[in-house]
């Protein structure tokens, strides 16, 4: 996996975790984080482009705040990183709500096969 695709499955797994209110389990998350990335992997070019850009400026982000690259921090803080990143004017907000998006397509997905999160 590349920088980038860490970054979008650490975004992909920490928004699961909210969106899911507690309903989860760990492979799930980890599964949320694959999906995201594979999604992203199908996406056409200009698409992906910009997933790529908004990827390295969430790890320059995570890097100035924390210290720490966006993926190697733990859940708690990374969490911490991406409430941050959310006040950010202009553009931000819009690309945590396509990665949102995306894990919002993932849990539909578990509630259709499974008929639940657990």
């Amino acid at each position: 996996m590349k920088l980038t695709e860490y970054t979008a499955s650490a975004i992909g797994y920490s928004l699961f975790d909210e969106l899911a209110n507690g309903a989860y389990s760990e492979t799930q998350k980890i599964a949320c984080g694959r999906f995201v990335v594979d999604q992203i992997d199908k996406m056409p070019d200009y698409l992906r482009f910009a997933f790529y850009l908004l990827s390295i400026a969430a790890i320059l982000f995570s890097l100035l705040i924390s210290g720490c690259r966006l993926h190697r921090l733990s859940p708690k803080n990374r969490a911490r990183v991406i409430a941050l990143w959310l006040k950010i004017p202009f553009i931000a907000g819009e690309f945590i709500l396509a990665f949102k998006t995306l894990v919002a397509f993932y849990i539909c997905s578990i509630i259709k096969d499974d008929g639940g999160l657990l």
